[in-house]
């Protein structure tokens, strides 16, 4: 069973909290918001005597989120945004299973 963030997948099930469904058909995709930006401080430029204008802060607005939609469910769920790439190859792997777990249903019918 794979996990990430509290989302599982395996035996032909998604999970995630109260919600779950089949993995066959299902399909995840990572969703990104925000920005990292930087702003001057009233207190850097007053302590370091001007100089803080040299000292940028740098404020992360980021947000990160797995979409994951399927038959009869959808859930959406937060991820730290310095685990994008985990969530990506999370999401990757979610991704070819769920292709897999539709193949073998279509083959078995």
């Amino acid at each position: 069973m794979a996990k990430f963030e509290g989302i599982s997948f395996g035996d032909g099930v998604i999970t995630y909290k109260k919600n779950s469904g089949p993995l066959a058909g299902a399909h995840a995709e990572v969703e990104a918001t925000g920005a990292v930006r930087s702003r001057i401080s009233l207190t850097r430029t007053i302590f370091s005597l001007g100089l803080g204008l040299l000292f940028r802060k740098k404020v992360d607005g980021r947000e990160l989120y797995i979409k994951v939609t399927g038959q009869g469910f959808e859930f959406v769920a937060p991820v730290n945004p310095k685990k994008g790439k985990g969530a990506r190859t999370f999401v990757a792997e979610l991704n070819s299973a769920a292709m897999q777990a539709a193949e073998k249903g279509s083959l078995g019918s």
